[in-house]
């Protein structure tokens, strides 16, 4: 698969707004800087911000985030409470920018995986937090996610998000602009 393809692939859900945010492993040998940086740019231009972290099993970590949606997320209470409790700083204030630097930085420095990094991939902070809790185990369905409660919501997203992916892969093959992509999947959506 060409970074391209997984470029679509992996950030389709996030691109149509289905889903707040997409991350996704790049081994070394197969990311292209120039590449990356010309999806940055294109989904800029769809309020998505792409970063590229070098993490510590030697692959490239691309996440890919609607900085809205983001925002709207962590101005939820209960998250915040969340954040706060695993030493994010920033209370009320806590921007999409500095919640990512400092996964960023965790990331990179942290022998452990934050996984409170769910919250900008959009899924359930109770899913979040017994993940966390129970150390990834024990869950009820593991799909996108492990999920600890809504098991048939979960199963609903999966099957969501491997559509919208599909359709995306498809019409980014056929040639199709980034902007036709959106605007036919959305249409498809809604006759549907």
């Amino acid at each position: 698969m060409s970074f391209d393809q997984m470029m679509i692939r992996y950030t389709a859900p996030t691109l149509c707004e289905i889903k707040s945010g997409n991350l996704f492993a790049v081994k070394n040998s197969d990311f292209s800087l120039r590449k990356f940086l010309s999806w940055r740019e294109k989904l800029g231009h769809f309020g998505i911000r792409l970063l590229a972290v070098q993490a510590r099993c030697k692959n490239i970590l691309i996440l890919a985030y609607n900085v809205c949606w983001v925002r709207m997320l962590l101005e939820d209470s209960f998250t915040r409470a969340y954040l706060s409790s695993k030493g994010y700083s920033g209370g009320e204030e806590l921007s999409p920018d500095a919640f990512v630097t400092e996964l960023k930085s965790r990331i990179k420095n942290s022998n452990s995986f934050p996984h409170e990094i769910g919250i900008i991939l959009g899924y359930p902070i109770t899913d979040v937090i017994e993940f966390d809790r129970n150390q990834g185990k024990a869950s009820k369905y593991c799909g996108y996610w492990k999920s600890y409660s809504n098991v048939e919501g979960a199963k609903k997203c999966q099957c969501l998000y491997k559509d919208c992916s599909g359709k995306c892969c498809q019409m980014f093959e056929e040639g199709r602009s980034l902007s036709q992509i959106i605007k036919e999947y959305k249409k498809a959506v809604k006759a549907a």
